[in-house]
């Protein structure tokens, strides 16, 4: 099988939309691989994962000071994001603590707290 290394030159605004959209990837995939779905979700996180973690190995800075780097605001955006769904997921366990078992309405937050633990896990890849 044929192989090829790819390399792409990305401005700032377009590695934040990057990481998001890889974020986002690896989170839809595992929301899918919830349901029992495997492919194509299995290998797209995967590769997601990988990507992701990749994305900031060859950043050079191009123009400005040295005080902070770019990868640092990534890192600090990023720890914000987390926290800001950090909050939301204690609210939704304190919401899902009052609704009736068994019923439509607490399922469907129980859902929406398995997807948010998703999403919070994937600030740790």
């Amino acid at each position: 099988m044929t192989t090829y290394q790819h390399n792409l030159t990305l401005s700032d605004g377009e590695m934040i939309m990057i990481q998001s959209a890889l974020l986002r990837m690896i989170v839809h995939c595992e929301a899918n691989l919830l349901d029992g779905i495997k492919a194509p979700y299995w290998a797209n996180k995967i590769d997601a994962t990988n990507v992701l973690n990749r994305l900031f190995d060859n950043s050079i800075q191009m123009s400005g000071n040295n005080f902070t780097s770019t990868l640092e605001d990534f890192k600090k955006n990023k720890v914000i994001e987390e926290k800001l769904l950090i909050k939301e997921l204690e609210q939704l366990r304190k919401k899902v603590a009052k609704l009736k078992e068994g019923s439509k309405t607490k399922l469907s937050v129980e859902k929406k707290i398995q997807l948010l633990e998703i999403r919070i896990n994937a600030f740790s890849l």
